[in-house]
């Protein structure tokens, strides 16, 4: 879980063990690092720079030695503000835009009406999608047929018993 959610935050493997492995020796330099982590001392030297840049240690000379502190962990938020920032910034963007690309829109061209789904998760989004979209006493025209036995799709299976509610509340009639 540590390696999974420090990796979706943007480092990789080298960057992740030295990482952990500063956390729990402290200051130390490199030399230390790289034993601890059979990293070479080079590329361990490399990696914790790339770390400091990324604000997850400091670093200190203390005559011709480089001492790394590793940061909190509270600065792994950081990069969280980072992301949500970047995607408020292309929402923005995005939203200026918007109205110019739908007047480019051919106003007698038709969308298409009939999509195609591949994957497991796939299938149980589009499957999701038409329950979200129906309205009480609507009658759904569609169509969908795994390829694969029901019970090999667990996220399909789930959509389904989690959507058969819906299809009481809102009385609609399937086919």
């Amino acid at each position: 879980m540590l390696h999974e959610t420090l990796s979706a935050l943007g480092l990789n493997e080298k960057e992740i063990e030295i990482y952990l492995a500063s956390l729990t020796l402290g200051t130390s330099v490199a030399s230390v690092l790289a034993n601890r982590t059979k990293i070479t001392r080079s590329t361990e030297q490399y990696t914790c720079q790339q770390l400091v840049k990324k604000g997850l240690m400091t670093v200190v000379e203390k005559g011709n030695t480089f001492l790394y502190t590793p940061e909190s962990p509270d600065k792994l938020l950081y990069f969280i503000d980072q992301e949500r920032e970047v995607l408020d910034n292309r929402e923005d963007q995005v939203n200026r835009i918007i109205g110019d690309l739908k007047s480019r829109m051919n106003p007698h061209s038709v969308l298409p009406k009939v999509r195609f789904y591949e994957g497991e998760e796939a299938t149980a989004q589009a499957y999701k999608s038409c329950v979200d979209h129906i309205s009480e006493n609507s009658e759904i025209l569609g169509y969908a047929k795994p390829l694969q036995d029901l019970d090999s799709i667990p996220e399909l299976r789930e959509a389904i018993k989690t959507h058969e509610s819906i299809y009481k509340k809102r009385n609609v009639v399937t086919k």
